[in-house]
């Protein structure tokens, strides 16, 4: 799957309308260790990350950590604490995560699940939908974490791409949590604003069709700053499998734009 690099940043959209077309997708495993607990962090930028009292040396807006050797079954808690700045003040977090061996465990330190950046992609997004007469967008948790981990991983590889390490944004759905009967994905490179970002994929039709699709009803928005200072943006679309097909749903239909 190519990409080309426009003036306005780089732009790759791809959608599977159906489950039939995600089990026929190559799914890659996501290994977790039996006798330890894989930690998720979703934090914003430049936050100082402390586990059990230890900071961490660590950056990026998603972080993942494996815990100490546990015991199988035990029930562990540990102190997980952020600080960062936010509108001119210091904020100072502390949750009380509980693990287990063998568990992956994610953490969200944002307070409604979205960056300021990334909700303005939200609104953005939405106010394009209601022009066109659908219906808004709602944030889903788990797809907000699997845009973000997937923007992370664009960042770090600098390079945009649906597949990164053996895995499609089907697989990022799956291990999210997310059953789906439609789904599809709009990423993007080096837009510097998320209406710059917005814009470009309204420019390009295939892009368009996943803002504009009427048989999605929820989203997820990732977006995270590359080694070079490119913005990676990763638009995760989808509609749950207890809504059923929806509109258009005969066959399945895969969208991809370079």
């Amino acid at each position: 799957m190519g990409c080309r690099n426009f003036n306005a940043g780089a732009l790759l959209v791809v959608a599977i309308a159906s489950v039939a077309a995600a089990r026929a997708a190559n799914v890659a495993e996501f290994r977790i260790e039996p006798d330890r607990a894989l930690l998720e962090i979703h934090l914003p930028d430049h936050a100082v990350l402390e586990i059990q009292g230890i900071r961490t040396n660590s950056s990026g807006a998603v972080r993942h950590y494996r815990s100490t050797p546990l015991v199988p079954g035990e029930r562990y808690v540990y102190d997980v604490r952020a600080v960062w700045r936010e509108n001119g003040q210091t904020r100072n977090v502390v949750r009380e995560v509980r693990v287990q061996a063998g568990k992956h465990v994610v953490v969200d330190f944002h307070p409604d699940g979205l960056f300021p950046d990334e909700r303005a992609v939200l609104e953005l997004t939405n106010a394009r939908r209601v022009q066109a007469g659908l219906p808004p967008l709602t944030a889903d948790p788990r797809l907000v974490r699997a845009a973000r981990q997937h923007s992370a991983n664009m960042a770090r590889h600098n390079t945009i791409s649906h597949t990164l390490d053996g895995a499609t944004f089907v697989d990022r759905l799956r291990l999210a949590g997310y059953a789906h009967t439609a789904a599809g994905e709009n990423c993007a490179q080096g837009q510097p604003t998320p209406a710059a970002a917005v814009e470009s994929w309204m420019h390009s039709p295939g892009h368009r069709a996943n803002i504009l699709n009427p048989r999605y009803t929820d989203i997820g928005i990732g977006i995270q700053v590359g080694p070079g200072g490119d913005r990676f943006y990763t638009q995760l679309f989808a509609r749950p499998a207890g809504l059923g097909a929806g509109a258009g749903a005969a066959g399945a239909t895969v969208i991809v734009s370079p």
